[in-house]
């Protein structure tokens, strides 16, 4: 019990280190939204109209949408961000399916003062919700692009907590 104890001592000082100098390697991008209790990271970069949003896969972080960024930024403003328990956002209070996502969305760019119209880019099952985001807040979005999206009918699709086990 004690070597057990011990050994996991040891794995969670490896991990809290691990952590800080990542932190210091790789410095948060963008800002923390408040969204209602719990904080979501966005980055936008250039200027223009429509702003475009990037939407990252399922199990992906905003980093996995960045190199797209500067490119569409030479053209009009764009930002990626990270759902709630990725990347640089806190974790949701329970599970996340597309609506609260979309919701999620929607409050982040409200707080951010980050005005429409939206041309919404998904990847994966990013295209799904940006889906959803169009349905719920069609007269804020002005196109769509969808990057390998999964098709709406193929699933309701795992919540991005269901993601982990996949």
């Amino acid at each position: 019990m004690l070597a057990a104890l011990t050994l996991a001592s040891v794995g969670a000082s490896y991990e809290t280190v691990g952590e800080s100098v990542d932190a210091t390697a790789y410095p948060m991008p963008g800002q923390l939204i408040d969204v209602g209790g719990r904080r979501l990271h966005l980055s936008c970069t250039g200027s223009g109209s429509p702003t475009v949003i990037l939407e990252p896969g399922l199990g992906e972080a905003s980093s996995a949408m960045a190199w797209i960024a500067p490119a569409v930024a030479r053209d009009s403003r764009v930002c990626v961000y990270d759902r709630a328990g990725r990347g640089w956002s806190d974790a949701a209070d329970g599970p996340l399916d597309s609506a609260q996502t979309a919701a999620d969305l929607h409050t982040l760019l409200d707080r951010a003062h980050i005005p429409g119209p939206y041309v919404l880019a998904g990847h994966s099952f990013g295209g799904l919700y940006i889906l959803t985001f169009a349905a719920t807040y069609p007269d804020e979005v002005a196109g769509m692009v969808l990057l390998d999206s999964t098709a709406p009918a193929s699933s309701s699709g795992p919540t991005d907590d269901q993601a982990r086990f996949l």
